[in-house]
């Protein structure tokens, strides 16, 4: 899967700072968030999971029980054997110090054997997929790998076997789903020495699971399932890329997502171990040079898509006109392509540097995706209703007879010295 001929020694981290409860400084993001009694109900549940106990004495209300439950689950994937509990409030009473006392029964969905013969197989898994990662990295580097690697090896599918947990990535390789994206990104960070958590809430007020990391004392928020994305190249095959914009996402990207109450205690202020800025594609002004040799160090690399952020849709507009459309990349890539997708919500522009036209498709399985197409030569001078036949018939077959053209939404976009169509449509997951 990765080519690797040696193992990563000395990286794997989940045997380090061990606490009786399996508690290390990587597994405890959401367990640091919560109030006293909540993280005595915490260790008493995960004390009782680890020995598969099917009844777990807690003293805790209904709520910090719930609370607690999806505390457990984002912070520790490793327990994908449970899914979900009953709180036995039947016999529960109230202490001598005036706390709820009750019995906690975990629903296993796996023997313990089951179970330690499921993880020994994911290790072993994951020891391949990772196979890159050395001492030598840095936790931004480390974390960067596994998003490409996992945006690579993994693919969406609503109904994987196990899709919302770790086994759809590392086990049955069947396809994942949003949480199962998340719970193996989560994993594979804390193994590898990298502070993550699990969170569940809404991207776009659809139900979503992503990512909380913690690198260099700052927190980052991902999302791996938006980050594997898709074009349709010329020869109208699918070709899989990582879209950067939502890895150690950008502050101001974040507002997209609305977490559940228990998730709500972090702030992503950092963009020091931001993508964009770490390797020198982020603009906050118009840089022409600086443009240009972003793009030219990516086509020299044999980088086949590349995508520049900017601090506002102003300064990409800009970048737009005064370069861009300018004749201002000839001076720096010899490519025939000028053929790149802007993003107004997202303030980027993703070049597809090996094609001369891409029909490009982001965000997989958003519930509303955003379709974007350019194509520079035909945008000259052509009438809106030809461009959207032209722009039509580049959609693969399956793809076009899963919409029906009437479905569109088209407009033309004249803010620009050139037209740019954009489509909208809500697809379905997969095709």
């Amino acid at each position: 899967l990765c080519g690797c001929a040696t193992s990563n020694d000395g990286t794997v981290a989940e045997t380090t700072n061990v606490s009786n409860t399996g508690k290390t400084e990587y597994n405890t993001l959401i367990y640091d968030t919560l109030q006293p009694n909540e993280q005595r109900i915490y260790d008493q549940m995960v004390s009782g999971i680890m020995n598969s106990e099917s009844s777990i004495k807690v003293s805790g209300t209904d709520i910090e029980v719930e609370t607690v439950y999806k505390a457990i689950i984002s912070d520790r994937p490793e327990f994908f054997y449970v899914d979900g509990y009953v709180y036995d409030t039947r016999v529960s009473i109230l202490n001598t110090k005036g706390v709820s006392e009750g019995t906690v029964h975990p629903n296993y969905i796996f023997t313990q054997d089951e179970a330690r013969s499921y993880l020994i197989k994911a290790h072993e898994n994951m020891d391949t997929i990772f196979c890159g990662i050395n001492n030598d990295m840095s936790n931004y580097e480390k974390s960067k790998y596994i998003f490409e690697r996992l945006a690579f090896y993994g693919s969406y599918n609503k109904n994987a076997k196990n899709g919302n947990n770790i086994l759809s990535t590392y086990v049955n390789n069947n396809g994942t789903k949003g949480e199962g994206y998340a719970q193996s990104y989560t994993y594979a960070l804390q193994r590898y020495g990298i502070p993550c958590a699990t969170v569940l809430g809404l991207y776009e007020n659809a139900e979503h699971s992503w990512n909380v990391t913690k690198i260099d004392s700052n927190y980052y928020l991902c999302d791996i399932t938006n980050g594997d994305a898709t074009y349709i190249n010329s020869d109208h095959n699918a070709v899989e890329y990582v879209n950067y914009s939502f890895f150690n996402m950008l502050p101001d990207h974040t507002k997209y997502y609305s977490p559940e109450s228990i998730f709500t205690g972090f702030s992503f202020v950092s963009m020091d171990n931001n993508y964009y800025v770490k390797e020198l594609r982020y603009f906050d002004s118009y840089s022409p040079d600086l443009l240009g040799k972003a793009l030219k160090g990516a086509y020299e690399d044999g980088e086949e898509v590349v995508t520049l952020a900017f601090s506002s849709v102003d300064i990409m507009n800009e970048s737009i006109e005064k370069f861009f459309n300018n004749n201002g990349m000839a001076q720096y890539v010899s490519s025939q392509a000028n053929n790149y997708i802007p993003s107004g919500k997202l303030s980027t522009l993703t070049f597809i540097l090996s094609e001369d036209s891409a029909l490009v498709i982001e965000n997989e399985v958003s519930t509303e995706s955003e379709i974007e197409i350019r194509d520079t030569g035909l945008a000259h001078n052509a009438d809106e209703n030809s461009m959207v036949m032209y722009y039509y018939s580049l959609i693969p077959e399956n793809v076009r007879d899963a919409f029906e053209a009437s479905d569109w939404t088209w407009y033309v976009y004249e803010d620009g010295p050139l037209n740019e169509v954009y489509g909208y449509k809500n697809y379905i997951t997969g095709i």
